[in-house]
């Protein structure tokens, strides 16, 4: 409506349209949430801030708030979607409070700001590239935080970046990851090897990834065809190449403990196998090796 209308004929019914948005924007199904974002944003581009006037200080307060993940990331979604459609500068006097915050002492605020180092990139498109500078090593500190959803929120962010701008953006990506893999952090380091592939595997064109509870190494190695290092050695040069390699060749992870084998103590009535799911931490630790690739195994 907002596209076909006047902005004289919608505004007067914006009060009896915006409560129903704002639901729908927190909705559990994840379309839904989409389609009201993408909504918000097309009716303030068109209608202008004016008419919104508390609306993106709601949402930032939402994304600080101590509510469901699932309110924050519509929340960031929105926000992500209303400020694409305005100004330039507007996304611009908002990025640091954004970046500050994912620095916050609350868990909850930090999730909330990674979220929306997802959504940017995604709605800004190439207008984003020249924050991206700003926007890695809050990503990458992310990595190594305490709570697993602002980690879950920074491995995802970062894969949204490698997506968008690996070919555009190469030459800042490279040195940050390759950086991040010689972190202190394990889990700094962890996750900067599997962003690497990520980045590696978009460059050549590759987009599926082997498991390692699918795929042996004898199963891997045809895709590590000649073709495939070729490009790699186009794209980077031998130099880079070579150090790119040669960095992920130290990186040796450490297998979590498997807490379903451990001793249990003399006497004790419990199974050996708890009954709860199990999360496969080894299997975080090696989904699939880009030496496999790059390197003939």
């Amino acid at each position: 409506m907002a596209s076909l209308t006047d902005q004289k004929d919608l505004v007067p019914y914006l009060p009896g349209l915006m409560p129903g948005l704002m639901e729908i924007l927190v909705d559990p199904v994840p379309e839904a949430r989409s389609t009201s974002a993408k909504s918000l944003g097309i009716m303030v581009a068109k209608l202008g801030e004016i008419n919104f006037p508390d609306l993106i200080q709601e949402l930032v307060r939402m994304l600080r708030d101590n509510i469901s993940s699932v309110d924050r990331s519509g929340a960031a979604q929105g926000l992500s979607e209303i400020l694409s459609g305005l100004d330039i500068s507007r996304m611009e006097g908002l990025l640091p409070e954004i970046l500050a915050n994912t620095q916050s002492p609350k868990a909850t605020t930090r999730e909330g700001f990674t979220t929306m180092l997802i959504y940017l990139p995604a709605t800004f498109g190439l207008r984003f590239k020249p924050y991206l500078p700003k926007v890695l090593s809050p990503v990458l500190n992310g990595l190594a935080d305490d709570s697993e959803y602002v980690r879950d929120a920074s491995l995802r962010a970062g894969q949204i970046i490698i997506t968008n701008y690996s070919d555009q953006a190469v030459n800042l990506l490279l040195p940050e990851l390759q950086r991040g893999i010689f972190e202190p952090s394990w889990r700094i380091r962890q996750s900067s090897a599997q962003l690497m592939g990520d980045l590696l595997f978009n460059l050549i064109g590759i987009t599926v990834k082997l498991d390692a509870e699918e795929a042996d190494e004898e199963e891997a190695a045809p895709v590590a065809a000649e073709s495939s290092r070729k490009a790699l050695l186009e794209i980077l040069g031998q130099e880079r190449r070579d150090s790119v390699l040669a960095g992920l060749t130290s990186f040796v992870p450490t297998p979590l403990p498997r807490y379903d084998r451990l001793p249990l103590p003399s006497g004790s009535s419990l199974s050996a196998t708890p009954p709860y799911p199990q999360r496969d931490h080894t299997r975080h630790h090696v989904q699939y090796s880009p030496l496999h690739y790059f390197a003939g195994g």
